[in-house]
């Protein structure tokens, strides 16, 4: 799977579109994709919504090298988060094979790395949860933003 990170033009233009902050993912064996509604989706987790949990999740040498080469999170970003931005977890998805992928919180979770942080915070959202913030965007565009 890979990811994708809007850069700030393209942030802009979903944020003017749909109002919201989005990330995508695609997935290659299933040749399928998804851009999320990562407002809306923080909100829901915030609230306790049905389908999430709260939880620290390990932060391995595996899910770095996974975050550094499936997405365009950089360390040089990482670096330059401000405090009120580490201080909120991660968004988490869990698929029906439990495997996870991190949604929101890529370049927080390289800065606590960098920082000797081995246990993240986060929100775990299953998938009847986070399947509705799945937003309404053509399969094409998802899956070149996620460079497919």
């Amino acid at each position: 799977m890979r990811a994708w990170v809007a850069t700030e033009e393209e942030a802009a233009i979903l944020q003017a579109a749909y109002g919201c902050e989005a990330f995508s993912l695609w997935d290659p064996e299933a040749n399928i994709g998804y851009t999320f509604n990562i407002d809306a989706m923080r909100q829901h987790a915030e609230r306790g919504g049905e389908g999430t949990q709260r939880a620290q999740v390990p932060i391995t040498p595996a899910l770095i090298s996974h975050i550094l080469t499936a997405s365009s999170a950089s360390w040089s970003h990482a670096a330059d988060l401000p405090f009120e931005v580490l201080r909120r977890p991660a968004l988490v998805i869990q698929h029906e094979d439990e495997t996870a992928v991190v949604v929101d919180g890529n370049h927080r979770v390289l800065r606590w790395y960098g920082h000797g942080v081995r246990w993240a915070p986060a929100f775990i959202l299953v998938p009847q949860a986070w399947r509705r913030f799945v937003l309404p965007v053509p399969q094409e565009y998802t899956k070149a933003q996620a460079g497919y």
